[in-house]
């Protein structure tokens, strides 16, 4: 059943002559001991003989369980057409695997000669890992906190390049209490240069979370020939797509002509709940692709934070979110962001649209948008596409968008964009759009649950934070003298203190 688990046979026989094998016969049994459904796969309890055959295997599959050693005895029954000889009863001994087979796990001080089937026995690269899974359908390999460099490698080009790539449907998990537990990082050098980006997905089940993804630089198609000139420093989801979850995608670098997406390129798939923090982009023209965090050509973006990201080293580079074909943007948080050109969201097309985003104090050099740099319309777009969004600055023609010149977060200056109390983002969401297809994600970027409606008594919150109603807490003190208390001598005001 699996690559770890064989399976074990009973035989049932019967005289090896003429007489007795002339006809088929059904033999019934009984089994004891090991569980089925939960030790092996459950038998019909009867086999035939074939005609003209002494004996027949009862094939036992074993099911990984995790528990111990377990015994599975089998019994031949007696029938009015046969009598049960010695033995009548046979024992297999189902070995209790201490391991998931399609579990694999991955450490710093792991070592690639052992079977990664544990964490005291994890291989140390995720190569070596993902070819242990690799004929594994929905295998997870869980990486244990520490830092992850991909190995660097000369492409056909004589060019150096390093990224892992994921063609099966497998997820990557880091077991870190936070992303930043696990770091993935590219420093493949060409003459001095970092020349790849960090992972290459392609399978719409295959999946990146918990992780921090750092380091990655992709960039034109002569440049970069490896890769095709699409970009993804960080990250390419390609057509068949994958998903990013709770992951921090940073200091990611897109260079070059007709790229897009510093920290992410996504033909399709889903980006969940992830921060894109740092990335940049030395791209300053008005090509097809852009985003010194984000280019998304079809897919959905949940609940994400795009946060200082834009121009590089060289002032150059686009803002931080290109987004084209059919992807939706919903409650997304884009600010403090940079550019020297265009826009924090560039909308290219007719399809694309923004949900319930808030998209504030992000600056443009060079605003090539007539929109103060908070979006950029291309190819037929329209401020309609534009839906429940809150911004700085007035969406032209935008559905139900709200223009406020703060976001009411917590702390701008410190890239807290936490809602406060007193946010115009609260409440003022669209709730119709935070269902399937749109959204999946349960909960905000913070894991916070997004309850909207009747389990809430109120409306979902714009961005990717819902504020959290029970972290409020209410300080009242007030001295009252108006209260008259009773004395020999007549009503006198008394102070009264009253304290919440």
């Amino acid at each position: 059943r699996t690559d770890t688990m064989a399976s074990g046979t009973f035989v049932v026989s019967r005289p090896n002559d003429a007489e007795s094998t002339h006809f088929p016969l059904e033999v019934q049994y009984t089994v004891s001991g090991a569980t089925a459904g939960v030790n092996y796969e459950e038998l019909p309890l009867k086999v035939t003989i074939p005609a003209g055959a002494a004996s027949v295997e009862v094939e036992v599959r074993p099911i990984w369980s995790g528990l111990a050693d377990k015994s599975l005895n089998l019994t031949l029954t007696s029938k009015l057409n046969y009598f049960v000889g010695s033995p009548g009863s046979s024992t297999i001994n189902i070995k209790g695997a201490p391991y998931d087979p399609f579990v694999r796990f991955v450490a710093t001080t792991g070592n690639d000669s052992y079977d990664g089937c544990t964490d005291v026995t994890a291989f140390l690269t995720l190569d070596r890992a993902l070819a242990a899974v690799s004929s594994l359908d929905h295998a997870t390999i869980k990486v244990l906190p520490g830092t992850y460099v991909p190995t660097n490698r000369l492409d056909n080009y004589g060019r150096y390049f390093s990224h892992y790539e994921i063609t099966r449907p497998v997820t990557i998990l880091g077991m870190g209490s936070k992303p930043e537990d696990v770091h993935f990082k590219s420093t493949c050098t060409d003459a001095g240069t970092s020349k790849s980006r960090v992972f290459f997905v392609n399978n719409e089940a295959a999946k990146l979370k918990n992780l921090l993804i750092t380091g990655g630089r992709s960039g034109a198609g002569n440049e970069y020939p490896n890769f095709g000139s699409l970009g993804g420093g960080g990250v390419y989801l390609e057509s068949l797509g994958g998903t990013v979850e709770d992951c921090v995608i940073s200091n990611c670098y897109l260079s070059g002509w007709n790229t897009g997406g510093g920290g992410i390129h996504m033909w399709n798939g889903r980006i969940l709940r992830t921060k894109f923090v740092n990335n940049y982009s030395g791209n300053d023209r008005d090509y097809d692709f852009a985003g010194a965090a984000l280019c998304a050509r079809n897919g959905y973006v949940e609940n994400c934070l795009m946060v200082n990201n834009g121009k590089g080293a060289d002032n150059n580079g686009y803002g931080p979110v290109h987004i084209l074909g059919n992807t939706v943007l919903l409650n997304c948080t884009i600010a403090g962001n940079h550019g020297k050109e265009s826009a924090a969201v560039v909308v290219q097309g007719t399809s694309a649209k923004v949900i319930n985003c808030a998209i504030f104090n992000n600056d443009v050099q060079s605003d090539g948008s007539g929109h103060a740099g908070v979006y950029y319309l291309k190819n037929n777009a329209t401020g309609a596409q534009f839906i429940n969004c809150a911004a700085d600055r007035d969406i032209v023609n935008g559905t139900d968008c709200i223009m406020a010149e703060s976001g009411g977060f917590v702390n701008q200056v410190q890239r807290d964009y936490h809602l406060a109390v007193a946010s115009v983002c609260r409440d003022s969401a669209n709730e119709d759009y935070y269902l399937p297809p749109f959204a999946t994600s349960a909960t905000d970027l913070d894991g916070i649950p997004r309850m909207t409606g009747p389990q809430r008594g109120k409306q979902l919150d714009i961005g990717c934070y819902e504020f959290d109603v029970t972290a409020l807490s209410i300080d009242f003190y007030a001295d009252v003298t108006t209260c008259l208390m009773d004395y020999d001598d007549g009503l006198v005001p008394y102070p009264a203190r009253f304290h919440a």
